[in-house]
């Protein structure tokens, strides 16, 4: 067990390049790991869970450290962060502490850039930049994590992620590669994937709901949160910008920020809306947000002859592989 070395941490490069991100908070101590909402804890002296897409309920390390600094004269316990892989850059190998030693071992033995010892002092948590195989996984990328069968280890990828501090040192000479466990992963989560084929009748029907334009304003306002442009997503082989994976990859981040505020309680309670009804928030979104091609003015054939727009197809693409519940 490496004692926990406050100083190590906060100094780390790893640490020091993401701290100033507003994406942190701490999680209680009592077994649960919840993430707490920073500013009822500042605030308040209240302990609520914190919600990712409530920016309130985050902040900086900094600012994290200096309530527990002036309460306790310490730093909080049990950093946690809020990581979405692909605007952040990273990701995180989770390894249980019921991992067999051995598998433990080869694991240890790669290139991450950030290490630590895990709560229990059996685990472990291994930071590593994004694989070069991360966008050939589409669906994959905004999964909460990719999980091994056997439950040995998993990787992190849209995840509220707790930093104990106990921090260790990567090996001089790696042996092992993540690209290969992440290519691994990904494709087993590929492969038992459930596809589902939703049908579309109209892309242009608001839902008749209370809530229906504060959807669409919270929504809006996580587009704003999407800094990626099309030259993150070229390609070598032809020396220009992918735009089709640029823009899956934009409507499956906001699918995701969709899946959140529909879980939002008040929301939640008032009416379960329908794929069509998703479909619909989604369009009207991406219609604003992603640059205008001759290719959105073409149509795509689709279940029970309807012909849909390019990027309602694409709307409903992205709704058939990334399940509610992610």
């Amino acid at each position: 067990m490496v004692s926990y070395d406050y100083s190590k941490f906060i100094n780390h490069p790893f640490i020091q390049q993401h701290k100033d991100k507003p994406k942190w908070t701490v999680s209680t101590m009592n077994g649960t790991k919840m993430p707490c909402d920073m500013l009822d804890l500042m605030t308040r002296d209240v302990i609520r869970g914190a919600d990712f897409y409530d920016e309130q309920s985050l902040t900086t390390l900094a600012k994290v450290d200096n309530v527990f600094f002036q309460r306790t004269g310490s730093p909080a316990p049990n950093h946690t962060f809020y990581l979405e892989a692909a605007m952040d850059g990273f990701c995180i190998l989770d390894i249980e502490p019921t991992c067999p030693e051995d598998l433990k071992n080869q694991l240890l033995q790669m290139d991450y850039i950030y290490g630590e010892v895990s709560m229990s002092g059996k685990g472990y948590h291994l930071v590593f930049p994004l694989p070069e195989c991360y966008m050939e996984y589409e669906s994959a990328t905004q999964k909460p994590a990719l999980k091994d069968g056997d439950k040995n280890y998993e990787i992190l990828l849209n995840h509220f992620c707790t930093f104990t501090g106990v921090v260790i040192d990567p090996p001089v000479n790696p042996q092992n590669s993540f690209e290969d466990l992440y290519r691994k992963l990904a494709q087993q989560a590929k492969e038992i994937e459930k596809q589902k084929e939703i049908i579309i009748h109209s892309l242009e029907e608001r839902p008749d709901t209370e809530h229906a334009g504060e959807i669409l304003v919270l929504l809006n306002n996580a587009a704003k949160q999407w800094k990626k442009t099309p030259e993150d997503f070229r390609d070598t082989a032809k020396g220009q910008p992918d735009m089709s994976r640029y823009e899956w990859a934009c409507a499956a981040f906001l699918r995701c920020k969709l899946n959140s505020i529909l879980r939002i309680s008040d929301i939640q309670r008032e009416h379960t809306y329908t794929d069509e009804e998703q479909a619909y928030f989604l369009y009207e979104i991406l219609k604003d947000k992603l640059p205008h091609r001759p290719k959105h003015d073409t149509f795509r054939g689709s279940v029970g002859g309807m012909k849909l727009p390019w990027l309602g197809y694409l709307v409903k693409s992205v709704i058939e592989k990334i399940p509610e519940d992610e």
